[in-house]
């Protein structure tokens, strides 16, 4: 699934779009030809990279968009030029929240959770059950609150792990980003 995720990712960013909400509700995973084939999907706070300001107006500036759980700390920010790299943290969020059971930043209001997002260091998951402490170094990476730290792009973070436990990846399979109009 995370390797679809970011193939999906990978062709969207190639193309200058930014998801900014990726988030479960966000993945869909279909069955075809006896294959699970996983859609991202939701586009509509999407950033366009090299689009003019006047061209398109996705959100007001210096709004917050995205969903708490998975906005990196540069969206939490309000930052305006937030990257791909929005993206790679929210996927890491997603990977700790598939590997250990819960997100790793939570509270009782979305403004606990960003709070914690901007201030606590991730948790870790070494020591989580089943989870090699080279793919929690992976996730933790992709966790990084300055995005200088993070995977460098979704196709870097594939390829971390992968290399750090190849046998845990699926066979190389098909994905698409699927841009649905509001």
């Amino acid at each position: 699934i995370a390797r679809q995720v970011c193939q999906a990712l990978e062709a969207a960013h190639a193309r200058g779009v930014v998801h900014r909400d990726l988030k479960p509700e966000n993945v869909f995973i279909c069955r075809k030809r006896d294959a699970d084939f996983v859609k991202v999907l939701d586009f509509g706070i999407s950033k366009v990279r090299a689009a003019d300001a006047e061209q398109v107006r996705v959100t007001k500036t210096g709004q917050l968009v995205g969903t708490p759980l998975y906005m990196s700390p540069e969206q939490a920010r309000g930052e305006l030029d937030v990257d791909h790299r929005a993206d790679v943290y929210a996927l890491g969020v997603m990977l700790f929240e598939m590997l250990s059971g819960a997100p790793p930043f939570d509270g009782p209001s979305p403004a606990s959770v960003l709070v914690k997002a901007l201030t606590t260091p991730a948790p870790s998951l070494r020591g989580v059950a089943g989870v090699p402490s080279t793919v929690a170094d992976v996730v933790a990476r992709a966790l990084a609150k300055d995005p200088e730290l993070r995977p460098q792009s979704v196709t870097d973070f594939v390829l971390a792990l992968r290399s750090e436990r190849p046998e845990s990846l699926l066979p190389e399979t098909r994905a698409m980003a699927v841009v649905t109009p509001r």
